[in-house]
């Protein structure tokens, strides 16, 4: 759960000239990052040993779950909010928002990528 402190980030990506741009960005703005990984099935060990304060899950995964799956998961069973990077543009979830990333932290995201991730 997010308690307004420094933010530690899962970082889920399987495309590794998208991984390094948001990786740097997320670096520079003062961010932890777990990551990247390409696989929600790591992702998912990678949280068990290293919590982190929330999740950006970039493109589609390698494997059987997709972005909305992983974030579902990681909200359920470890209280880890998401943000899914489609395109370029950050979504916090069209239909299932009980796992988006919201508040200061959204915020704080879209300074970094931009309103929506420019």
């Amino acid at each position: 759960m997010y308690d307004g402190g420094m933010d530690t980030v899962l970082f889920v990506c399987n495309d590794e000239s998208v991984s390094t741009d948001i990786l740097d960005k997320l670096h520079s703005a003062g961010f932890g990052v777990v990551g990247p990984t390409p696989r929600a099935a790591t992702a998912l060990a990678l949280t068990a040993q290293t919590p982190p304060t929330l999740a950006l899950v970039a493109g589609d995964l390698t494997g059987e779950r997709s972005a909305s799956q992983l974030a579902e998961e990681l909200m359920s069973n470890w209280g880890v909010r998401s943000l899914i990077w489609r395109d370029g543009t950050l979504s916090t979830g069209e239909t299932v928002t009980h796992w988006a990333v919201e508040g200061e932290q959204l915020e704080r995201l879209r300074r970094v990528f931009g309103r929506d991730g420019d």
